[in-house]
């Protein structure tokens, strides 16, 4: 949460007062794909997350601790919640209104739920790429 201040914080001083000309807008452009990319490398981190506690959850399925959905379910909400959905509403509110997007509710919205959806999305891919690849990299 503290990177996304401050990413966020360094973009709005970055991209602030842009002009409404064609300059303005790939500026503004240039801005939500740094954005984007952000949030994408950023969800990398669930990788580590499946990698680094499998033993631990081997050993607690098996000690009948709980199930394995009970577990997935706890991780996804957990990192989905925590890690991707409050980061992504921080920076678009630190960020939105600094860069000059449109100033109108429902576009605001639409900002908002698409980063982090995106997020989201990005979170899942990693932690499938995590689950799937683990074989192969241990």
């Amino acid at each position: 949460v503290a990177v996304s201040l401050i990413v966020a914080a360094a973009c709005a001083i970055i991209f602030q007062n842009v002009p409404d000309d064609l300059a303005g807008l790939q500026n503004r452009a240039g801005c939500i794909f740094f954005t984007l990319t952000f949030f994408a490398f950023g969800s990398l981190t669930s990788i580590d997350l499946f990698i680094s506690e499998r033993s631990v959850f081997s050993r607690e399925i098996q000690g009948s601790y709980y199930r394995v959905g009970t577990y997935f379910f706890a991780k996804a909400v957990l990192d989905g919640l925590l890690l991707r959905v409050l980061p992504a509403v921080i920076y678009s509110v630190v960020v939105y209104w600094s860069i000059g997007l449109r100033n109108t509710p429902s576009h605001t919205l639409v900002f908002f739920a698409t980063l982090a959806l995106f997020n989201l999305a990005s979170g899942a891919l990693s932690m499938v790429i995590a689950v799937v690849a683990y074989g192969r990299i241990c």
